[in-house]
């Protein structure tokens, strides 16, 4: 099960013997899961760590296998360039003093 229009959606596409399901939404598609509809969803490593974050569920399991790796950006307004300055100095400053690492345990590392 995907995501409809994503690129998990893309890449199941790829993979043989396998019939892919699309969903409107990752609430769809972690709901198909849940109900049986589906033996696996791909879907952005980030999105499936919060889901089992927040279902605290245990009828499911991350792999730790890496599919694929992308990376994302923040996109503003050319003509905000003070804003685009703010962003990029918040990020350097959270990941050198290291709260960046504690959000990510937080909500990611420590609830696996």
């Amino acid at each position: 099960c995907t995501k409809i229009n994503t690129t998990g959606a893309q890449y199941a596409e790829h993979i043989k013997n396998a019939k892919n399901i699309n969903y409107e939404s990752e609430i769809a598609t972690f709901k198909a899961i849940d109900e049986g509809k589906c033996q696996a969803v791909i879907i952005d490593r980030p999105v499936i760590e919060y889901y089992m974050v927040t279902t605290k569920t245990e009828n499911s399991k991350v792999l730790s296998v890496r599919l694929n790796f992308e990376q994302y950006g923040i996109l503003t307004s050319k003509n905000k360039q003070e804003l685009n300055n703010r962003i990029a100095r918040g990020l350097k400053k959270i990941k050198d003093n290291g709260t960046y690492e504690k959000i990510y345990k937080k909500w990611f590392a420590d609830k696996k």
